[in-house]
């Protein structure tokens, strides 16, 4: 079953990672949809995005680039939402920012 307080935790990391990106503007927008089995929340900022071949290493702990430190936080709330046969993405987008897209499956099943 899924775990409802280790999700808010996840949740919570990955906001906090939205909103403390590289030269954001405190804005995010959210999108929530059902698409199949799944439950997707895309969260998206402003932030300059990081180069293309740093953004393999945003979920190793404590991992840090010249613009910005991502910390344990991040690398945490993606253990967690693969825990519950989820997935994460990042992506840049060409406008400037960074998507964060999170994919849970609607009936988890028992992990």
């Amino acid at each position: 079953p899924a775990d409802r307080a280790q999700l808010q935790q996840a949740l919570v990391y990955i906001l906090q990672t939205a909103l403390d990106g590289p030269q954001t503007d405190g804005m995010l927008r959210f999108i929530t949809r059902q698409v199949e089995e799944e439950v997707q929340l895309i969260i998206t900022n402003s932030g300059h995005p990081p180069p293309p071949e740093k953004s393999r290493y945003l979920f190793d702990p404590f991992h840090q680039s010249i613009q910005h430190s991502y910390g344990l936080g991040f690398a945490i709330a993606y253990g967690i939402i693969e825990a519950h046969g989820g997935s994460v993405q990042v992506d840049s987008r060409p406008d400037g920012g960074i998507t964060f897209t999170l994919r849970l499956p609607t009936h988890p099943a028992d992990l």
